[in-house]
């Protein structure tokens, strides 16, 4: 099963994939503290800042334990798979405040 590196080809081509929107909407995020600043507005701001970076983290991460979940047991196995579902956090939390909160819909 891990003879064949596919999780880390599918992080890097799924999250590759989503780096370059990611980006932009990093660098467009500054935008959101034209109405002023909140606890809000920072939170959002540092998810979406956090998204592109996470990706990167997840590419590299991956390709680095590779060679680790391939030779040991199952708990790097389970590192391996959570590390390369780390840019997901960002797009639960977000999707979690913006559907707690009617009046940000």
């Amino acid at each position: 099963m891990w003879a064949k590196p596919i999780l880390p080809i599918v992080v890097s081509v799924v999250w590759g994939l989503l780096l370059a929107p990611g980006a932009f909407g990093a660098l467009m995020s500054p935008m959101i503290f034209d109405s002023g600043e909140s606890a809000r507005a920072w939170t959002i701001f540092t998810l979406i800042v956090s998204f592109p970076i996470l990706c990167v983290i997840s590419i590299v991460a991956s390709w680095l334990l590779w060679p680790l979940a391939r030779s040991s047991a199952m708990p790097m196995r389970y590192v391996s798979i959570a590390v390369a579902c780390l840019p997901l956090v960002p797009i639960v939390v977000l999707t979690t405040v913006f559907w707690s909160n009617p009046n940000l819909r």
